[in-house]
């Protein structure tokens, strides 16, 4: 475990590095694209030849490895990976190494395509999403990862490419069955009523997080929800874990949202995206808060949407005046994000 440390903390340094050498070659786009998907490789071989138990959920995928019933314990996409390694090389690190290649490379390429603050995005990417994700819930990681792919037709409303983006995502996890409904969000500059919806989108979350509202989405007469749904709360019993909705890390979250909101006019001179982008992170902040009871079923959502952070954290850069002090905060709260999950989650989960 002191290896994993060590790797995962000279990983960051390295994005931090490379972020840093390719500012200072703006005329030299060859390299600079080098260096960029240089260290997209450094993550892939890190996730992909990690040691089975590095991670929480690794010994359980190996266990949907080798049952019978794979196609009934995950989505169909692990079931057809996990056959044709098994058909072919029959090692089960090369499922990983295949996530890996999968969640890892599709996040850089949407990272590339929407922000010009890249490195600062690998930066809070790879503090929070890669661990969680790419290196743990690696279904959740690829579907994520094609969600933020699918941000791109979303704002351009073409519906097809869209629904294509997101189908495909669902059968890499389910959860990504809640982004459909994404589709009536514009991307148009927010009037007031917008701004206003957003602003009381929290304070009235956290009024409905007092009631029992949560046990709507047991109701849908959608079997696949409705028994996922079930499953999440059994395994909540079974583990008899709590959610503490006003944690530290949400809290800041919560702050994050309104800063970027009280500063959306000046953000969004300089950066397209923000609008869809803060729509979806309020409905991840309000998801968590508004269906708490279900803990695994509001991480796993809220998570799922909240993978927008890796885009909106570094849009500090826009907020801040001074651009070097603003990258060291987006810096700052990347690496708190890291302390928090190796610390936090990895450690505790392993050695629990």
């Amino acid at each position: 475990m002191e290896l994993l440390i060590i790797l995962l903390f000279s990983a960051f340094i390295y994005i931090i590095c490379a972020g840093i050498i390719a500012n200072f070659l703006e005329e030299d786009p060859t390299k600079k694209k080098l260096i960029y998907w240089g260290s997209c490789i450094v993550l892939v071989l890190l996730a992909g030849f990690r040691e089975i138990g590095w991670d929480p959920d690794s010994v359980a995928y190996l266990y949907y490895y080798n049952s019978p019933s794979i196609f009934l314990l995950a989505e169909p996409t692990f079931g057809l990976i996990s056959n044709f390694v098994r058909y072919t090389v029959n090692n089960f690190q090369f499922v990983l190494i295949i996530y890996a290649i999968i969640g890892i490379s599709l996040k850089y390429y949407a990272i590339e395509k929407l922000t010009n603050l890249k490195y600062l995005s690998l930066i809070v990417y790879f503090s929070n999403f890669f661990l969680l994700h790419d290196f743990t819930q690696i279904r959740a990681g690829v579907a994520a990862a094609l969600f933020l792919i699918a941000i791109i037709p979303l704002v351009e409303k073409r519906l097809i490419n869209f629904l294509l983006i997101i189908s495909i995502a669902c059968f890499f996890h389910y959860s990504a069955l809640i982004l459909f409904p994404l589709w009536l969000l514009s991307n148009e500059y927010m009037k007031s009523r917008w701004k206003i919806t957003l602003y009381l989108m929290i304070p009235i979350a956290i009024l409905l997080h007092y009631t029992k509202i949560s046990n709507i989405i047991t109701a849908l007469p959608i079997d696949t929800i409705k028994y996922k749904v079930q499953a999440y709360q059994e395994a909540q019993e079974v583990a008899s874990n709590s959610l503490n909705v006003f944690n530290m890390l949400y809290v800041f979250k919560y702050i994050l949202f309104y800063v970027l909101l009280i500063f959306y006019d000046k953000i969004y001179l300089k950066y397209k995206y923000i609008t869809i982008l803060l729509k979806i992170y309020g409905i991840s902040l309000a998801f968590y808060l508004i269906f708490w009871q279900n803990t695994i079923l509001a991480m796993r959502v809220s998570e799922l949407l909240g993978i927008v952070e890796i885009l909106l954290i570094p849009l500090l850069f826009y907020v801040i005046k001074v651009k070097s002090f603003a990258s060291f905060v987006v810096v700052a709260i990347s690496a708190t994000y890291l302390y928090i999950n190796i610390f936090h989650v990895i450690l505790v989960q392993v050695f629990k």
